[in-house]
Parts: C-alpha cells; sequence; structure tokens
C-alpha cells in the first residue's frame, strides 16, 4: 500500500485514538510527512558544529593486504625458538553517531594514536585490529545492518574514530545487524499475537509489511524505543 496525503486526515485521526503516546506521536509525525512537512533525521551527528566526516590528517583509508612473503629457510641447523604468541583482547565497549551520509564509530583507548590500526571491510561489516597497545593486539568487528561504500580512521588524544560511508543516504535505526534482527523479531511477534479489537495493531504491520527500508526502519525504530521505556501501554 502507497500512502499519499489524501491519507494524512486518517493518520491524525487513529492517533487521537491511540492509547500509548509513542504511537499516537509516530502517526502525527507521518500524517505531517505526508503533508509536506519537513522531518527531522534520527540519529543527527552530535560533534560540534564545523566537524568534518571527510579524511583529514591522520586519515588512513583502507589499502589493499600484500601477500605474504615466502618463509626463508634458516641459515644453519641451529634450532629456532617458536614465536611468542600474542595475546588479543576484544573491544566491545563503543559510541557511535550519524549524519544523512555516513556513521561514525568511537572507541577509546590509551595510547591508540601511537599504535599501528590495520582495518578492512566488506559492504556489511567492519574490522579493525590495533597493535603494540599495553603489550598486547586489541581487534574489533561488527556486522553491520546497512550497507556501506568505504571505511576509514582516525586517532587523536586516546580515540579511535571509523568513519563508514553509507551506501545510500539516510537514516539508520540500527547499527549492526544483530540488533535489526531482534526489532525485526519482535514486531512479528507482537502482530502474530493479534487483537481483533484493535484494528491499530493491524494497520501498523501493513504499514511495515508494504513500506519500503525507510519506513521500516522507522516503524522498528519506534518500537524498539518503546520497549525501551517500558511504558506497558502496548507493543508500540
Amino acid at each position: 500500500m502507497s500512502l499519499t496525503s489524501a491519507h494524512a486526515p486518517e493518520l491524525v485521526r487513529l492517533a487521537g485514538l491511540a492509547q500509548d503516546p509513542t504511537v499516537a506521536a509516530f502517526l502525527r509525525a507521518h500524517a505531517a510527512t505526508l503533508a509536506g512537512s519537513p522531518a527531522t533525521p534520527a540519529g543527527a551527528s552530535s560533534e560540534p558544529a564545523g566537524s568534518a566526516l571527510a579524511q583529514d590528517a591522520g586519515t588512513a583509508p583502507l589499502a589493499p593486504a600484500a601477500a605474504p612473503a615466502p618463509p626463508r629457510p634458516a641459515p644453519s641447523a641451529t634450532p629456532v625458538p617458536p614465536a611468542k604468541s600474542v595475546h588479543v583482547q576484544h573491544i566491545t565497549q563503543y559510541g557511535w553517531d550519524q549524519t544523512a551520509t555516513a556513521v561514525k564509530i568511537y572507541i577509546t583507548l590509551a595510547g591508540v594514536e601511537d599504535a599501528t590500526v590495520e582495518t578492512s571491510f566488506t559492504e556489511k561489516s567492519i574490522t579493525a585490529t590495533i597493535r603494540g597497545v599495553g603489550g598486547c593486539d586489541r581487534a574489533f568487528s561488527l556486522s553491520l545492518a546497512e550497507k556501506i561504500s568505504s571505511c576509514a580512521y582516525k586517532t587523536r588524544n586516546g580515540r579511535l574514530v571509523l568513519t563508514l560511508a553509507k551506501a545510500q543516504p539516510g537514516s539508520w535505526a540500527h547499527l549492526t545487524a544483530a540488533e535489526k534482527k531482534k526489532a525485526d523479531k519482535d514486531l512479528d511477534k507482537v502482530a502474530a499475537k493479534g487483537d481483533p479489537g484493535d484494528g491499530l495493531m493491524s494497520m501498523m504491520k501493513k504499514l511495515y509489511d508494504d513500506g519500503d527500508d525507510e519506513m521500516k526502519r522507522t516503524i522498528a525504530k519506534a518500537w524498539t524505543e518503546s520497549r525501551e521505556k517500558g511504558s506497558g501501554a502496548g507493543p508500540f
């Protein structure tokens, strides 16, 4: 179903019938969008004005990995002691924000500006390895909810910043694939329960099923925020 400005009054009417404030706000916002009102994109960057997402001094674009050199034979028969194994710690704490065209991931790590950083990416994943900090290596990886076209990094004042260029401009409701999968699963569970006396639930499910990717992200985000608030007033 494709909604047009003619559906805006009906959405406003349904907003007045909604019991949950989150649902009412969502319906009014969508009605305003159909009527031509501008909407503030979710996840706007919280960095100070003037900050640039483009690569600057210290930004290193991903370079293709060089083929490993073949091992050289030992010059003598003297036994060579085995190489010491390097302990690798996996980074799980990070922050992120976004603009319409890029996502930034922030990792705080003392001494990272003096370390060796290696990054790689696919269209829906990123990996970063940080060598030489505190006597061990650090590893960071994410499976992404949406596609990216490039990955770059910079280090400064104990912080590593990964800048991901979005393959398509827009707002991401979720950063990771796991978060997106959970939100989609929760929506399906709620819709499966059904409530014969609640036409609003059916309408929201239909909007999700028939909507484009942006509509699905918006509804999934509204559902996730409603759960986090723990209002207990309904599924949306």
